[in-house]
Formats: C-alpha cells, structure tokens, sequence
C-alpha cells in the first residue's frame, strides 16, 4: 500500500475523531436540552470506539497497550447500537417507552458481549483469534469469529436497524426542519452501518469505518450548527405540540396535511395518523371558510362557531404562512384555539358591567327620590311637632287635631314609603323563589282592605270580576302589583275615581269592540301561555311619551303632584321580571289608562281519549 494512502486513512481517522470528539463536547453541554442528552451519550460510545482505533493503529504491535486500545475500540463498537437506538426512540417522541426496565433489556446482550470480549482470551466465543500486523507505521489485523460476535452483530444490525425506521417513519410525518434533521441522522448512521457491514462480512480487509465516521461528523455538524439539531428538537414537538388543547394543523402548498396534533385530529374526528398526505378538504368540517383561510397569502386571524349536538364551541383561528429558503410558501400552519369559556366569560363580564352601570344609574335616581319623598312628609312632621311642642297653647284644639292627622298621615305614608324600599331591595337577592298557583280573588280582597280608606276617601267605584283564573305567582309580589296599580288609579282616577280590575286570556281571543284590550293582547310575548291582568281607571291618561317612560325607575305618574314616589311602577317592573312576567300601559290623553301586568297560566290538563 502507498505511503500516501496511509497518511491519507490515519488523517481521515484523526480527523473524524477531533470532530466527533467536538461534537461530543457540545452536545454534553447543550444535555439539559431535550434528546441531546441521548445524542451526547451516543457520540460519548462513538468517540470511545474512533480513540480507541486510532490509539490501537499507532501503538507498536510489541506494546500490551495495543490489547488494551483494541478492547476499547470494541467495546465502543458493541454500546453504540444500544445507544443509538436511546436516541432515536427518544428523538422521534418515543421516549415514554424508554422505562427503566427496558433500558436495562436493552444492555443485556451488550453486557454479556463485554464480559466475553474480556474473557475471550479463555474461551475464544468472541475471537477465535486476533493477529496484528504492520503497515507502514500503522497496525493491522486480522481475525477469526467466534460464535458470539455472530449473535453481538445480528443484535447490534438489529437495533441500529429500528432506529433507522423510526427515523424514516418520523421523517414522513413532521415539519420540513425536522425532516431535514431526520434525514441527516439517517445518512449519518448509514455513512458508518454500510463500511461496517462490509468489513464484518470479509467483502474489504480494509476498515473503511474511520472514513464513515468522517461523514457521520460532517453530517452531525450540519444538522447541530445549520439545522439546530439540539436547539430545536422533535421531542419539544411531541411535548409541547401533542399535548397542546389548540387543534395544530400543517398542510403543504397542495392543500394536503403534513402534520397535525391530537386536538386538531380529535377537532376532525379522525385518527392522528389517517389524514397524513391526504388532502385536507375532505376531513374539515362545514361552517367555516376553511378554503379562503388556507389559501391565504397574507395570513389569517379569524373566529367561527361549531355546532354541535349538545353545546357550540366558538374558535379563534389562526393561520401562519410557511415560507421555504427561497421565501416562498411552501405551507399553512393553522391553530385553533377554544375560546368558548372565554367567550362566555366575556359575555358575562359584560352583561354585569351593564347591569352594574344600570343599578348605579339607578341607585343615583333611588337615593335623589327617597330624599325627596322622604323629605315631604318629614318636613310636614318636623314642623308641625315643633309648633305644636312650642306653642301648644296657644294653638286651638280643632287646629291641634288637623296637625296630629297630618302627622299621623305623613307618619304612615313614610312607613309605605320604607316598606317599598324594602320590598325593591329584597327583589335583588330571592332568585330561588318557589312559585305556585294563586288564589287571586284572595289577593285581590286583602289589596282592596289595605286600600279601605283610600276606597272610601275618594267614594272610588270599583268593578270587580265574581270569579279569577288560575296563575302561576308568589302571593306576596302579585299583591304589591294589584296594590300599586290601584292605588295610582284612585290616585289619579277621575273624580270620582272608577276603577275596573279584569283579566283576559290573549289565546282565547279579545271582544273585537274593546280596543284597549286587544293592544294588550298584542303586546304579550307568549300568549299561549299567559295570563293578563289588567286595572282601567277614568283618569286623565297619558301622552305616546309618557307611557314610553313609565316604568322606567322612579318615574312619577304626575312630576307636579307631591303624590306619588316613584317606587311604585319601578316595584311592579321588577316584581314583574322575576316571575316570568311583562308589564305595561295601553293609555289615550282623555280617555283613561289601562295599566296591566302577565302571569304564567296554570297548565290544564289534557283531555282523556274515552
């Protein structure tokens, strides 16, 4: 052999072995990031097998060094498949298989190829001889195979054998970087598998390993420092990506999917490994513009809802353009993400923000009109308890009584006004009220005895119906309704006051003459279902604006008159909300007012077939 093919094998040697021996370093430095912990052991058992050839090719062959450096060489030789099988597994996302039990398996042969190799001298299982021999100034040898290296190579061929399809298999299945490392792993291994193999079988008596070494080192150093092979590695994929709740999906510039997650494969109803280089519009559910979003050119920021059977679910869509070297697109990377519960959440964070801002506008009208009702009738007492206490004799008795009544009066129309505070505020807080059918005749009688001296005060003629219908309610609101609605009939009724209380059944239709009537009827939102209740008075009625107005908060039926405190129609809106109910006005100026009020009818049962 030439000398310069000699120079030429022992520089392509030490170079392949400064080279792994770099990567080694750097790799084992960057082990905290995910596989490069595996990648740095399995480059430590390379750089042990490419030293130890090296050394074994230089001592001189009468040193015992030379057994020595053969025997690392070979062991380097026979952990590597192990190793390399490690980090494949752990590489393409497999790691949870890598059990501390199976790790263990997997060094047995390994174990046992390792005691035999430095027992062999006793048995010959794995040599039955080595001889080393001169060339130029490095060694050589040859060698005859024991049984055991038989079974060492056809387990370590076997190894490195799966961890090449599970490259190739993740290679087909992921981003294009992560491709490119794959396949850069892969033509590594091959660069020192095929020399191998050609050495072990007898095809060269030459070891070409060293010189695949050299390739695998140029490889490896393009897939750490151009492609970020411990930087950005697949198993961050499989950590991050697979177990992310937003749907991932990849599709190429044909439209068909490169990749995808278990959320976007579960989105799709399908298995994660099923639409894999189809193309994608066969597995994209209706509802949304997927064609338009996955064909974009600029990038998509959307939102959409999906039906489903039991509940919607709204997504924020998110397309990102994949561009190649030549910035070209070559793919779509689209991510859903569930945004239902923040959607919701949202929702109800504004409907409290409007209800917040409606009760502080209404607390500011609350505390303005208790003030000013309350002020009245405690000036009147004020005043007339001051004159009476400082000037009690000199007041005349019939002048003391008209002071006491109007006292007495003011008194109690200030404990109305308490009590109906008190009613609108418990309004806020029973939310988990029992409703049940209403004895409304009842409630109506007890109404017109709380409202006696006010009957028989304005000589009111009421009309009342013999017989009520049967309705849904909680006795105590229903009362304050028919209570605050007649007493503003009688209060600003005609002189004197007739006030007729009735009800109606929009389903069972309405006299055609009785127009007030009818509007009622029309204006009821389930007329199937309810009942309405209604007081007509004689009073002066009220203009298109006024009734608009009515049962807003705290609005007065009459701004002048110092009757009335505005709590009244606010009480009977609100009572009104909570049983399911509406309330309104039908009013003409002149020609009175009919206030009325729904309630849900008592269903009645169905008729038996005979």
């Amino acid at each position: 052999m030439d000398d310069w093919v000699i120079y030429l094998y022992f520089g392509a040697s030490l170079l392949a072995a400064t080279v792994t021996t770099g990567i080694t370093v750097y790799a084992w430095q960057q082990r905290q990031v995910a596989s490069a912990d595996t990648f740095a052991r399995l480059l430590v058992c390379a750089s042990l097998m490419l030293w130890g050839g090296l050394f074994r090719n230089i001592v001189p062959l009468t040193s015992p060094f030379i057994s020595y450096m053969h025997s690392l060489t070979m062991l380097g030789i026979i952990v590597v498949p192990p190793a390399w099988l490690i980090f494949t597994l752990d590489y393409s996302g497999n790691a949870g298989w890598l059990t501390r039990r199976r790790v263990v398996g997997l060094f047995v042969i390994p174990a046992l190829s390792v005691l035999l190799l430095l027992t062999n001298s006793l048995h010959g299982w794995f040599f039955r001889d080595v001889t080393f021999y001169r060339i130029g100034f490095l060694n050589g040898f040859t060698w005859v195979y024991g049984f055991w290296f038989y079974v060492h190579s056809a387990y370590s061929y076997t190894l490195t054998a799966l961890g090449v399809v599970l490259l190739v298999r993740f290679a087909l299945r992921t981003f294009r970087l992560y491709r490119l490392q794959a396949v850069l792993l892969i033509l590594g291994a091959a660069g020192v598998l095929i020399p191998n193999l050609l050495l072990t079988f007898r095809i060269t008596r030459l070891s070409y390993v060293f010189l695949g070494f050299m390739v695998m080192a140029v490889l490896y150093a393009q897939a750490i420092f151009r492609y970020r092979l411990l930087n950005l590695v697949p198993v961050a994929r499989h950590a991050l990506v697979d177990t992310l709740s937003d749907g991932m999906l990849v599709v190429d510039g044909q439209g068909k999917i490169v990749d995808l997650n278990p959320a976007m494969a579960q989105f799709l109803g399908v298995s994660i490994e099923t639409p894999i280089g189809q193309p994608v519009w066969g597995f994209l559910p209706s509802g949304a513009a997927w064609e338009t979003w996955l064909e974009t050119t600029t990038g998509v920021q959307a939102t959409f809802t999906r039906d489903g059977t039991h509940d919607s679910r709204i997504y924020d869509v998110q397309v990102t353009l994949l561009r190649d070297r030549w910035k070209r697109i070559s793919g779509r990377l689209l991510v859903l993400h569930d945004i239902t519960e923040r959607q919701q959440a949202a929702e109800a964070l504004q409907r409290y923000t409007q209800e917040l801002e409606a009760r502080n506008a209404e607390l500011d009208a609350f505390a303005h009109t208790v003030a000013h009702d309350l002020k009245n009738p405690l000036t009147a007492i004020v005043g007339y308890g001051s004159l009476l206490t400082s000037n009690y004799e000199s007041v005349s008795e019939s002048q003391r009584l008209d002071m006491l009544h109007t006292i007495n009066r003011q008194s109690w129309r200030m404990t109305r006004i308490i009590e109906e505070i008190l009613l609108l505020a418990s309004l806020r807080k029973l939310d988990d009220m029992i409703f049940s059918p209403l004895d409304m005749g009842q409630i109506v009688a007890e109404v017109q005895e709380r409202l006696a001296l006010a009957i028989e005060e304005k000589q009111a003629i009421l009309i009342v119906p013999e017989t009520w219908p049967a309705a849904i309610g909680y006795a105590a609101w229903v009362e304050e309704i028919w209570a605050n609605y007649l007493s503003n009939a009688l209060k600003y009724g005609g002189e004197p006051p007739r006030v007729e209380l009735g009800f109606t059944r929009p389903d069972f239709g309405v006299p055609a003459l009785d127009a007030e009537i009818a509007t009622m009827c029309s204006r009821v939102a389930h007329p199937e279902t309810q009942i309405v209740f209604w007081v007509r008075d004689n009073g002066a009625g009220l203009s298109a604006e006024e009734q608009g107005r009515l049962f807003m908060p705290f609005t007065r039926l009459d701004q002048i008159s110092a009757k009335g405190h505005g709590l009244g129609l606010s009480i009977v809106r609100r009572i009104s909300d909570k049983l399911g109910g509406q309330v309104g006005v039908v009013s003409t100026p002149g020609a009175g007012s009919v206030f009325w009020f729904t309630l849900p009818a008592v269903a009645q049962p169905e008729a038996s077939v005979p």
